[in-house]
């Protein structure tokens, strides 16, 4: 009977994790024999970094080291504080990897790392190891599930000042280095930096003429915290297509309409923001703003949402001009009733109540 090549070769057991040919037992018991071969001088700290170690379930999950300070070539200081201090680095050896074609662990060499510099630190190792614990060592197994956080490599300590350093993975942007990237979970990881984005904004979005008009825009881009929120944008009046009035009150007009290029959104894999092709000619609501004044303007556009995942809340998209009437109109999500014009009960199933009454009632 010819088996499948699903079985350990050290040990005789199934993989467990068969494809990666990654056999659990056998890795705890490596990680066991080199436990000699290192020693942060500190039990405490000696005894965190092998509980870790020995808690390992996925061929992939970091392998948590105790990192000799000669290790790193220090690049700069990229943050400070009373308490802990942040450097971009390169770490020599780099992180160990398993390799399921050689079946071991092995370096990926010269990667770039943060070291956070916990100051004071030698004389309080229970609050360090709460420090530690804040941050993700094993990647979630619930993809579904968005989450931001940092994972890290190890620990260190410098020997001249002795106080310990978290080293951590995806920490720092590639491209200024200032700002720590977040890693976004859902279904796939997304590196954003703020700083970056902000920059970035300032170069591809549209202005609209008005310095007034253009700082309102900058100033709600600048609420960005996360790679999925909405870019408020300066939309010029010529993007938009099949327009519908459905209400006017003497103050407030809506429309119906058509954004043909649609809004931004980051590209992960690239990082930058682009427009989806799938996503031109997005439906969205244009409220008409009659004979109101920068501040007005500028205090009704702060009162509205532009993160994602906000539920309800009429999410906004930006600002243009009638180029007519010059009155100012604010893009929303296709959150009003074409019925009765008002902004539905329910947005995210486009349902009104009072619609849904009044067909109940005729019923």
């Amino acid at each position: 009977m010819v088996l499948y090549d699903g079985y350990c070769e050290k040990c005789g057991e199934i993989y467990t994790d068969i494809k990666k040919k990654w056999c659990k037992p056998c890795q705890i018991i490596n990680l066991k024999e080199n436990l000699g071969n290192w020693t942060s001088e500190n039990e405490k700290i000696d005894n965190f970094i092998q509980t870790i170690q020995l808690d390992i379930n996925r061929y992939h999950n970091i392998i948590f080291e105790w990192i000799p300070y000669n290790q790193f070539d220090i690049i700069k200081e990229i943050d400070k504080s009373d308490f802990v201090t942040v450097y971009l680095a390169v770490w020599k050896s780099g992180p160990l990897e398993y390799d399921h074609y050689k079946k071991e662990y092995t370096r990926i060499n010269n990667i770039k790392v943060a070291l956070k510099f916990l100051s004071n630190s030698q004389n309080i190792i229970d609050e360090f190891s709460n420090e530690i614990k804040i941050c993700s060592i094993i990647p979630t197994d619930s993809f579904n599930i968005c989450e931001i956080f940092f994972k890290i490599y190890g620990i260190s300590q410098n020997p001249n000042t002795k106080d310990y350093i978290i080293v951590i993975k995806g920490a720092c942007c590639k491209k200024c280095g200032d700002k720590y990237i977040y890693e976004y979970v859902h279904y796939k990881k997304l590196n954003w930096c703020k700083q970056c984005s902000i920059n970035e904004l300032n170069k591809v979005c549209i202005k609209s003429g008005s310095e007034e008009i253009d700082n309102i825009v900058q100033k709600m881009q600048l609420k960005i915290d996360g790679c999925e929120d909405i870019i408020f944008e300066w939309i010029p009046f010529n993007q938009f297509d099949n327009i519908e009035k459905i209400k006017n009150d003497g103050f407030v007009t809506i429309y119906l309409a058509i954004w043909k290029d649609g809004p931004l959104y980051y590209k992960g894999n690239k990082e930058t923001y682009k427009r989806k092709s799938y996503n031109n000619y997005k439906k969205v609501t244009l409220k008409y703003l009659q004979n109101i004044d920068n501040q007005f303007l500028n205090d009704e556009i702060n009162s509205y949402s532009i993160k994602k995942f906000s539920g309800d809340a009429l999410k906004i998209y930006g600002i243009s001009q009638d180029p007519d009437t010059k009155d100012y109109i604010m893009v929303f999500e296709d959150g009003y009733c074409k019925k009765c014009g008002n902004q539905y009960t329910q947005i995210c199933h486009k349902w009104c109540k009072p619609c849904q009454m009044n067909e109940l009632k005729k019923a």
